[in-house]
C-alpha cells in the first residue's frame, strides 16, 4: 500500500481480486507502461519511497520534455490495484513516429513485459487495417502479451457509417454525403460547441488500402455555425482527409462538418 490509493481501485475490483484464492495481485508479473512521459519532471524516487511505485522502475525510453510523466501516474494507479509487482517497464509511445512507438513496444517486449498498458495514439494511423504499430501489438500478443489500450478516450467522439449519396452538390461532380440513413436527408454532422480558444482536430478515414491506387477520393469541409472555415482533401494513395479548427472569434461556435465525394471507381 502506497500514500494514497486510486478511486480506480475500486472501480476496476481490485479488492476482488487480490482478497480471492489464489489472490490475484501481480505477483511475478513485469508490466510495461506507454505513455507522454514517466520521470521527466521527477517523482520516481520519491513515489518509491512511499511504496507508490514498485522498488524496481525500468525507463527503456523516456520521453521528451514536453511530457506531463503521465506513464508515471499509470503506473501508480496499476500499482494500487497490483500490489505484488515488483518489474515496472516504461517506454514512450510518442517516439517521433508510429514506426517509433512501435520500436518501443518491442523494446518492452523483448525485456520481460507479459502486460503492457497504453494511453497513446497516432491518428494518422490506419483506421481500416493493421499499420506498423498495430503489426507491433499483433506480435506481442503472439508472444503472450496481454495489451490494453486506451481506445475509449475517444471512443464517443466518432462518427461511423457507409457514404449514402445526397443528391447534393458542394461543386459539379462533388456530392455531399447524407447522415441520416433514415429520413430526410442530413448533408451537415454537427461535432459540438467550440468554446472561445477551443482547438478541434477532425479526422476521416475510409475502408481502402494505404499506399494503394484510390477508387474514391474525398473533401472534408469544416463550419463553425454556417460559415466554412477549413477544408481538406486526401493525399494521393492515402484515405484519409484531416483539418483543424482553432475558435479564435470571440464568442463560441457550433462545428459542424461535410464530407464530400469528389471520385468514385
Amino acid at each position: 500500500p502506497g500514500s494514497v490509493t486510486s478511486l480506480g481501485d475500486a472501480a476496476m475490483n481490485g479488492p476482488a481480486a487480490r482478497s480471492a484464492l489464489p489472490p490475484v495481485n501481480g505477483a511475478g508479473v513485469t508490466v510495461g507502461v506507454i505513455s507522454d512521459s514517466f520521470n521527466a519532471l521527477g517523482g520516481m524516487a520519491q513515489a518509491q519511497a512511499t511504496s507508490d511505485l514498485p522498488p524496481n522502475v525500468q525507463i527503456l525510453a523516456e520521453g521528451d520534455g514536453n511530457g506531463t510523466d503521465e506513464g508515471q501516474a499509470m503506473g501508480q494507479l496499476l500499482y494500487d490495484t497490483a500490489p505484488g509487482v515488483t518489474n515496472m517497464l516504461f517506454a514512450t509511445g510518442f517516439a517521433g513516429s508510429a514506426s517509433g512507438k512501435a520500436d518501443n513496444t518491442r523494446k518492452l517486449v523483448d525485456a520481460g513485459a507479459r502486460v503492457i498498458t497504453d494511453d497513446t495514439a497516432f491518428i494518422d494511423q490506419p483506421f481500416f487495417q493493421d499499420g506498423v504499430v498495430e503489426q507491433a501489438v499483433d506480435a506481442a500478443r503472439d508472444r503472450g502479451v496481454a495489451y490494453f489500450a486506451a481506445a475509449g478516450n475517444s471512443a464517443r467522439q466518432a462518427w461511423e457509417g457507409d457514404f449514402r449519396p445526397s443528391g447534393s452538390f458542394a461543386a459539379p461532380g462533388q456530392e455531399r454525403n447524407d447522415f441520416d440513413p433514415a429520413g430526410a436527408v442530413d448533408t451537415r454532422q454537427s461535432l459540438g460547441t467550440a468554446a472561445v480558444g477551443d482547438s478541434i482536430l477532425i479526422i476521416s478515414q475510409w475502408d481502402e488500402p494505404w499506399n494503394q491506387t484510390l477508387a474514391n477520393s474525398f473533401i472534408l469541409r469544416v463550419f463553425a455555425d454556417a460559415t466554412l472555415v477549413a477544408t481538406s482533401t486526401n493525399a494521393a494513395k492515402i484515405p484519409e482527409v484531416d483539418a483543424q479548427y482553432v475558435n479564435n472569434s470571440g464568442t463560441p461556435k457550433t462545428v459542424s462538418i461535410e464530407l464530400v465525394r469528389t471520385g468514385s471507381g
